[in-house]
């Protein structure tokens, strides 16, 4: 009889540490977007984006950083996906391709 009893507790138990380790994820995700919104806010090259023809460290820097934070939006669709079929991985390497070719032509010009 005691082992029924305390089943409910442990349950209860289990229920309430579930719901905390959610809570501090969403904390943790809330921080770490933060973050990343400081640091790309604190980092913008003061000379702006577009100026003249002169490449300084703090314009490459904010420009990898920037092409960081992109790579990491692209891999937000496969969290919400169990199993993925190929059709979506397919339109994924197709839109990826696509922007390398024209990142690359761009360069070229």
């Amino acid at each position: 009889m005691e082992t029924e009893q305390s089943l409910p507790t442990t349950q209860v138990s289990i229920n309430e540490d579930e719901t905390i380790l959610k809570e501090n994820g969403r904390y943790r995700s809330y921080v770490i977007l933060l973050t990343l919104i400081i640091i790309s806010v604190v980092t913008y090259p003061h000379e702006g984006l577009i100026s003249t023809t002169e490449v300084t460290i703090g314009r490459v820097w904010y420009f990898s950083w920037i092409t960081a934070i992109s790579t990491g939006f692209g891999a937000i669709p496969f969290i919400f996906l169990t199993k993925p079929n190929e059709y979506i991985f397919g339109c994924a390497n197709a839109i990826a391709a696509g922007m390398m070719m024209s990142a690359s032509f761009g360069l070229l010009t």
